[in-house]
């Protein structure tokens, strides 16, 4: 009789554990073999209401041009390399032009023959002299600078977004969606080389194939100066760095009893949106917008659902929160592309420059550089194109002619 108890205890116990187990997804927690490079708490953030000109001592402007055809639709996604600029719209065209903002190619191959695809969903410059696509149906095509085809390789899955790696390897990111694999992964890295496949970072299997939202910013995978990659995601408060050796975590931002619990439903309530509910139900969610160099990291996200942007001054080991730089250059809101230690490249689109233009006129109120943003509201009215923008840091430090800027 004993014994029967026993065993009768122990089976409640079982089934209550798989109760539990079964109330939570799979990922419980998120990349605990991965080794923290920096720590940044912030209890020991300061309030950081700064402006651009703190930080910047100029801004130049790259002005791309519609000659020739070259008409961008809505901005997808800009790369710049050392003397090229590569901008993908959602219409799926690839325009790449020189750092004068003339046009060198356009790229349109629109159809489901040979050399051809349906949709564009990232792109990446390899180097001054070739560019890489990311289609759908999946493969990576590559292009010469003057729109001449390459070469293309077929991909197994289906991914969003594209970074290449020094090393010639493809980062993919595949935003969630299941591959038919029990090993779902936010990150794909593909080696041409060898044809072979390695997946970090746990995918979110509670939003059912739902794709992680970008919040502010389109893209996760950002470009650092060295050649190496950021990436972020909505669900963590880690940032990852990606280089020729894999997948580690750079910073982890410590937010005390806001950290994310990973402890995620089994499933979204119905009619409710991933954005909402993320905001709505975790302390810390939606890092993106991310830049950095070798004095500043720069990010932005929610915390108890108000939106925050954050500045971590790496010389000073200084992090400083709400820091929503006021734009006292020409009063346009920037998307940040990449940073260097010499300038941040951003880019400008019409409908912003042609939005503070009626609010100036009507208030009848002046920016600080009003030359500047009536050239660029000149061109935008005119030509329609977006406007890339170059702001000059204040301690330009040396940089290596092998960076991307």
């Amino acid at each position: 009789m004993r014994e029967y108890i026993l065993m009768k205890k122990i089976c409640i116990a079982a089934c209550l554990f798989l109760m539990v187990s079964c109330s939570v997804s799979r990922n419980e927690t998120v990349d605990n073999d991965m080794e923290v490079k920096r720590l940044i708490r912030y209890e020991d953030a300061l309030k950081g209401d700064m402006k651009y000109s703190t930080l910047f001592d100029s801004l130049s402007i790259v002005p791309l041009d519609t000659t020739g055809g070259y008409m961008i639709g809505e901005v997808k996604q800009i790369k710049i390399s050392a003397h090229y600029i590569a901008v993908l719209d959602r219409n799926s065209n690839v325009f790449v032009y020189n750092h004068e903002g003339e046009g060198a190619a356009l790229i349109s191959r629109k159809g489901q023959g040979e050399k051809e695809y349906i949709d564009v969903r990232g792109i990446d410059i390899l180097t001054d002299s070739l560019v890489c696509l990311l289609t759908y149906p999946p493969k990576l095509m590559y292009f010469k600078m003057d729109g001449t085809f390459h070469s293309e390789v077929p991909l197994k899955n289906r991914a969003f977004e594209l970074a290449v790696l020094p090393d010639g390897k493809a980062v993919l990111y595949k935003n969630n969606i299941d591959d038919g694999t029990m090993n779902m992964s936010l990150l794909e890295i593909y080696n041409p080389s060898d044809d072979s496949y390695k997946g970090y970072v746990p995918g979110i299997r509670f939003m059912e194939n739902q794709p992680i939202p970008h919040f502010q910013q389109f893209g996760t995978l950002t470009m650092t100066q060295r050649n190496g990659l950021l990436f972020t995601h909505s669900l963590t408060n880690n940032i990852y760095g990606i280089d020729n050796k894999g997948v580690h975590i750079k910073y982890r931002i410590d937010f005390g009893d806001r950290n994310p619990s990973f402890h995620y439903p089994k499933k979204l309530p119905e009619e409710k949106s991933v954005t909402d509910y993320l905001i709505e139900n975790f302390p810390v969610c939606g890092f993106n917008s991310c830049w950095e160099n070798s004095s500043y990291l720069h990010w932005g996200g929610y915390l108890s659902g108000k939106s925050v942007t954050f500045l971590y001054d790496k010389e000073a080991d200084r992090l400083y929160s709400d820091f929503n730089m006021q734009e006292d250059f020409t009063g346009l809101t920037p998307s940040p592309i990449m940073a260097s230690d010499d300038c941040l490249a951003v880019y400008f689109t019409t409908g912003n420059v042609e939005a503070l233009m009626d609010y100036l006129e009507y208030s009848g109120k002046q920016v600080e550089n009003q030359p500047l943003l009536d050239r660029m509201a000149t061109f935008v009215r005119e030509a329609g194109n977006p406007i890339v923008g170059f702001y000059h840091f204040k301690r330009n430090l040396q940089f290596s002619k092998d960076d991307k800027i």
